[in-house]
């Protein structure tokens, strides 16, 4: 285990930027409208189960671009535990895991997992009110698909790699377009009319955009509305992006609209090969600003794609979420 040094963030930069540019779209884009849409892809651990957060996208990009015939990884303790080897030349991926402190926020102490585990389970108040979560940083570990090891297995099929036809293409939709706009939570209703800029009014429970037909094509104008119920959505969730008004948190919240975008479009069946090089091009536009403000764009990437997806859940219904 190690902490995430700068060799291990351009890894994490190089395979990014360089499936983008390779595949001309976004990751998640690729093969998720053929898992019914419920954010099951990437890759698996050595106990079968997915990849959480950005892991789920950096093993992904892994398994496209190196047109693996496996979607599990492995470390290279458990690979030596199942008596195999690593092939020569191979390269691990890097996957990583937030790591947060808890300190008194009157005292000042660091606590330590198990006082802060001990304390919840007899003061929960005093947790609650008491104790400050505060971030450290990301651990690093290395990981190996299974093609890159003399170990035996079976060669997976990947979805997308299967032909379909429209009918049934259409039937692996969740919602169409409107459908996603109307199951928004709360109060809010779409006005077209001809306007500067898109304008949210809370107080009117309205969101006016211009019409359609102003747009070149439809997937513009759903693109658009989708970017500002993430925008919505993320003020109602809490997010501190969607209130700040400083260059980086812009850029921050930019990027997460814009990827709950690009995962709604797919989910409306609107994630045609434009609106792919479209969106990524515009996500990468901004995690390349957020690089060259702080060298942290990529990292900023770990946290960024969690409340994309947060936030798709909370507009699309598919996490229980309080209406405001």
């Amino acid at each position: 285990m190690e902490r995430m040094d700068s060799n291990a963030a351009q890894r994490l930069k190089e395979s990014l930027t360089g499936y983008i540019e390779a595949k001309g779209s976004l990751p998640w884009t690729d093969g998720l409208k053929w898992s019914n849409l419920s954010f099951d892809f990437g890759g698996r651990r050595a106990n079968g189960e997915l990849y959480s957060g950005f892991n789920r996208i950096l093993t992904y990009m892994q398994v496209r671009s190196n047109n693996y015939g496996s979607d599990t990884f492995l470390t290279a303790n458990e690979i030596k535990r199942r008596k195999g080897l690593i092939k020569a030349g191979s390269k691990g991926t890097p996957v990583g895991y937030a790591c947060w402190g808890h300190i008194d926020r009157k005292t000042g102490k660091h606590l330590t997992d198990k006082e802060w585990r001990e304390l919840k389970a007899t003061d929960p108040s005093k947790a609650a009110s008491d104790i400050r979560d505060t971030f450290l940083g990301y651990r690093l570990y290395y990981v190996f698909n299974m093609d890159q090891t003399d170990l035996e297995h079976e060669r997976k099929i990947f979805a997308d790699a299967v032909e379909v036809d429209d009918e049934v293409e259409k039937a692996s939709r969740l919602k169409a377009p409107d459908e996603v706009i109307a199951s928004f939570p709360g109060r809010l209703r779409v006005v077209t009319q001809a306007v500067a800029s898109p304008t949210w009014n809370e107080a009117a429970g309205t969101l006016t955009v211009n019409p359609i037909s102003f747009y070149a094509h439809p997937g513009f104008w759903y693109d658009e509305v989708f970017r500002q119920l993430a925008h919505i959505a993320g003020v109602w969730l809490g997010r501190s992006s969607a209130t700040a008004d400083d260059a980086r948190s812009k850029a921050k919240e930019e990027t997460v609209c814009q990827m709950a975008s690009s995962l709604l479009l797919t989910i409306s069946g609107l994630d045609d090969e434009f609106f792919k090089a479209n969106g990524s091009a515009y996500i990468r536009l901004w995690l390349d600003r957020l690089q060259a403000m702080d060298g942290k764009g990529v990292l900023d990437f770990f946290s960024l794609w969690n409340r994309a997806v947060e936030t798709v859940g909370y507009i699309t219904g598919q996490e229980a979420q309080a209406a405001r």
